[in-house]
């Protein structure tokens, strides 16, 4: 933030020539942001730079008004000069007009944001308060030092990542502070703060704050932080009722205003000797901010984010029911839970229900941009979907490779793609969506990529670790906001898991039932992706941040998980099948996220029921001899009820002796008359499984048996 004169030593409360007090000293005090210069929102005052300029090409007499509002863009923006008393637009005023050609929201972003990093001393910008600074050696930038500060911030999660201009008043209140850089501003946040969050008592505004204790005039600081600040694009805001209370980065960045944050960090101002005057500061400089802009956008994106993903589902659900994506809410909340409890899903049933559209449309509408990636430009790449080849047999498929002959180029593949745009972007969710995942075996290309996201461990991709290649790193971790969804489709043509894929993955089926099948053929009508495009991003963060915290049961159902999962451990044990801490831990996170995703009333039994199938089952497959034993022993759990008494707040599965005696009596099939999978002459089931406590379980268990019945063999996919 500061570059002093060595012989100057840095503005202090302990330095009594320090030419900054908290009594309006020349140098803070002389605050000359022209609030006449920024109008409420971007567009406007892009348009109202435009006309000014040209009103001055075209040679037009200027009002006295006019000629005023020339005077502050000119001391504001550098970009007019003057000369003989008349104004001309500066070199900075024709590289704007280019990019408003392109984008004139995005033209005035670039330029509000270039203008407060060449601010070099508390963001004056009169020609002789800079003077003054320059004379004593004072170079501080403001701005630099708060987007420091929020870079560092935004490591944090919820409300921490914020920083409170209360606790901004409170660093500021000494004059030393004010020479900090980025770091600096954050350690001193977090001192304040001192391990505990919120810090204060309470929460006040900045502009009142900032009047009153340097007695600078508000419409100047509004000027800045109400508009300028704001209409960078570069901060999200947390409000205290109807009051601005803090400010962070935002969770929206696009890989342009990225790029912005990332070049003020990496390049500070400060005063160059040859440089006289205050316009020739403001011109346009080598290495200057990239002059680049995004093409209009053509997706919402939500002003607010969402810090809860309290409601997420119903309002998923209503938009895919009105773009054309018949699926069921409590569907959609396994699905939404399965991501959050492991960023690792897999899809399977039957080609055409709906896998692939699912996995893109839940994509789509929680990631900003346009599902068009090319008309959307980068900001629209929110997801990428793969499919995968009959060919793959390696990692390259997904990581791509160094290039043996060209020793600075890389070849990169959709999924290193979005892998480093999530890297990015780390407060937005990004979807790896692998279409018909088992069409290669998935042990031979997508290995590396399951132990990194189980160990955490980085990826390498080269050797050569002296440069990178192509903007892509030797090395890499996979970013905790990148989610990978695999569809299977299950025929001739494909491979069946391995273990270690499944135990790894919440594997959810899709069937289609009559009624939906009803539903869709008296409207039928294609699925409208376009219409998703942005719509729940207000939910985005909240994703992010709960996806990478511990979960959290209640000690109601954490005993209830217990006593049941033993119950199914006990049986698989018995068989050679059990399961490891893994699998118990994703089970009690899906649990968690499943109650927290429920609107109403929420339902251990149907959680439970959704883990049996999507956890247990899926790595179950051989033959009749082997088999069958273990799944009728399983069906005895999944049909008969779970009773449980509560004493003294605490909860015991009162009927545990009974469902394991059950179990044990079935999986031995030492009385087959008695076996609840009883069979008649048609080979029909007799129990019906709408009575079944765990119904969804019960039901594939059900198909199972049948095919090992038919064929002497079943699997979780194929039966």
């Amino acid at each position: 933030m500061v570059s002093a004169n060595p012989a100057t030593s840095s503005p202090g409360r302990s330095n009594p020539s320090s030419p900054r007090r908290h009594s309006a000293s020349t140098v803070l005090g002389t605050f000359t942001f022209n609030r006449n210069t920024f109008r409420s929102s971007a567009e406007r005052s892009a348009d109202f730079l435009a006309r000014h300029i040209e009103l001055v090409l075209r040679g037009a007499h200027l009002s006295k008004i006019e000629s005023n509002v020339v005077g502050g863009l000119a001391t504001s923006l550098g970009i007019f000069s003057r000369s003989d008393g008349t104004y001309k637009p500066t070199r900075l005023a024709e590289a704007f007009l280019g990019l408003y050609r392109q984008d004139k929201i995005d033209a005035w972003r670039w330029l509000a944001t270039r203008a407060l990093w060449r601010f070099v001393v508390p963001n004056g910008t009169s020609s002789s308060v800079n003077s003054e600074a320059k004379a004593k050696g004072i170079s501080i930038s403001f701005f630099r030092t708060l987007v420091g500060a929020l870079t560092l911030l935004d490591r944090h999660t919820g409300e921490a990542r914020y920083l409170y201009y209360q606790e901004l008043c409170e660093i500021l209140g000494n004059d030393a502070n004010w020479a900090l850089d980025g770091e600096g501003m954050y350690r001193a946040v977090l001192k304040l703060r001192g391990g505990h969050f919120p810090p204060l008592s309470t929460r006040r505004g900045l502009l009142a704050e900032l009047e009153a204790e340097y007695a600078i005039g508000r419409d100047n600081w509004n000027g800045l932080l109400g508009k300028l600040f704001q209409q960078t694009g570069l901060f999200g805001y947390i409000k205290n009722g109807p009051k601005t209370v803090g400010i962070a980065l935002s969770s929206e960045l696009d890989e342009i205003e990225e790029g912005r944050v990332r070049f003020i960090l990496d390049h500070p101002v400060v005063w160059d000797e040859k440089v006289e005057s205050w316009e020739e500061f403001l011109d346009l400089h080598t290495p200057d901010l990239p002059e680049k802009v995004y093409r209009p956008r053509t997706a919402p994106i939500a002003a607010e984010p969402t810090s809860t993903i309290q409601g997420i589902v119903p309002v998923a659900a209503a938009a895919f029911k009105s773009a054309g994506l018949l699926i069921e809410v409590d569907f959609v909340r396994r699905f939404a839970a399965s991501l959050l409890a492991k960023r690792f899903v897999i899809l399977t049933g039957l080609s055409g229900s709906g896998k692939t559209k699912l996995a893109q449309a839940f994509a789509a509408w929680l990631t900003p941009g346009s599902t068009n990636r090319e008309a959307g430009g980068p900001s629209a790449s929110g997801y990428e979907l793969v499919p995968v080849g009959a060919d793959w047999t390696s990692s390259e498929n997904i990581l791509g490779y160094a290039d043996a002959l060209d020793h600075s180029r890389y070849v990169r593949t959709q999924a290193l793609d979005i892998l480093l745009r999530a890297r990015e972007r780390p407060r937005l969710p990004h979807f790896l969506i692998l279409d018909e995942m088992n069409l290669s075996h998935v042990e031979r290309y997508f290995s590396d990529f399951l132990s990194a996201i189980e160990a955490n461990e980085s990826l390498r991709l080269y050797s050569d670790t002296s440069a990178e290649r192509d903007g892509v790193p030797s090395s890499i971790v996979l970013p905790p906001n990148l989610f990978v969804v695999g569809t299977v489709n299950v025929d001739e043509t494909t491979y069946m898991f391995s273990p270690k894929v499944l135990d790894r993955a919440n594997v959810i089926e899709f069937r289609v039932g009559s009624e939906q099948m009803m539903g869709f053929l008296e409207d039928p009508k294609g699925i409208q992706l376009e219409q998703l495009a942005g719509q729940g991003v207000r939910f985005a963060e909240a994703f992010v941040d709960a996806s990478q915290h511990p979960a959290k049961l209640e000690a109601v159902d954490r005993q209830k998980l217990r006593d049941v999962t033993m119950l199914f451990f006990g049986v698989l044990e018995q068989h050679g099948a059990e399961f490891g801490f893994r699998i118990a831990n994703e089970m009690s996170r899906f649990i968690s996220f499943h109650r927290r995703l429920s609107t109403e009333a929420w339902s251990f039994q149907e959680a439970m029921d959704a883990q049996v199938v999507q956890k247990l089952l899926p790595k179950l497959h051989g033959s009749r001899r082997r088999l069958e034993p273990l799944l009728c022993g399983l069906a005895a759990l999944c049909y008969y009820p779970h009773e449980w008494k509560t004493e003294n707040a605490a909860v015991t599965l009162s009927s545990v002796d009974e469902l394991r005696n059950k179990a044990n009596q079935f999986a031995s099939l030492a009385e087959p008359n008695l076996h609840p999978l009883a069979r008649n002459d048609l080979g029909a089931y007799l129990l019906p499984k709408d009575q079944a406590h765990f119904s969804l379980a019960y039901d594939k268990l059900v198909r199972m048996l049948r095919a090992l019945e038919e064929n002497g063999f079943t699997s979780f996919a194929e039966a």
